[in-house]
């Protein structure tokens, strides 16, 4: 945060960016802020970003963002806190009938939502080196998606198609970097441009096989 970026607080201290604003009008500058927001942080990144600029993208002065946002990092924080909601609500990894990962499909949604949002994933990613206020979330949004995946991993070992004795929190660590760093690496940074969703989702279904099966265990690969 800038120094002529002072935090601007309610009584008692209290952050003013959970509070609903109790207008139609008021709900429409508050959006205006966040879009506003959004171009900025991706044009300028989080740290050269600044109060003044976000008004100005938004074509308000800078008090008037003051009036419902401290501070830059309230706003961003604001916005993480929207997508986390959002990534609870949609985070899942069916199973067949048969106990199988339903992976293709999976994937193609996990695509889609990382779209929706690839400005703001892009802006947090950089936040994250070095680690500052917005790696918990990152943290608590990754083990949102492994537990989901361990979760559908026991559900194989139940009906005999996930190996038996399988650590479950690795399988699951693992499969999220299959979904993580690709999607990353085509929709934030552009790479690969030349292979589509579901090419990928295809490489991905291959590399995580019939979902860590008895063959992962077998006597050549111990």
């Amino acid at each position: 945060m800038k120094n002529n970026e002072a935090p601007t607080q309610g009584k008692n201290g209290t952050s003013k960016a959970g509070k609903t604003p109790p207008s139609k009008r008021g709900m429409r500058t508050r959006s205006r802020i966040l879009e506003a927001a959004l171009v900025v942080f991706e044009r300028e990144g989080l740290v050269e970003a600044t109060m003044q600029s976000i008004g100005k993208e938004a074509g308000l002065s800078s008090g008037s963002v003051y009036r419902y946002f401290a501070d830059k990092s309230e706003i961003f924080a604001f916005l993480l806190g929207q997508l986390k909601k959002e990534i609870h609500e949609e985070a899942s990894f069916p199973v067949d009938e048969h106990g199988k990962l339903v992976v293709r499909a999976a994937v193609l949604h996990y695509f889609e939502l990382y779209r929706q949002h690839s400005s703001l994933y892009r802006v947090w990613w950089e936040s994250l080196e070095p680690p500052g206020e917005f790696s918990e979330a990152w943290v608590e949004t990754h083990d949102t998606y492994r537990r989901e995946f361990a979760k559908a991993f026991k559900q194989g070992e139940a009906q005999g198609v996930t190996a038996p004795g399988l650590d479950l929190g690795l399988a699951a660590e693992l499969a999220v970097l299959l979904f993580e760093r690709p999607t990353f690496t085509r929709l934030v940074l552009g790479w690969d441009e030349d292979t589509d969703d579901d090419q990928t989702a295809a490489l991905i279904e291959a590399l995580l096989g019939s979902g860590f099966g008895p063959q992962v265990l077998s006597d050549d690969a111990s």
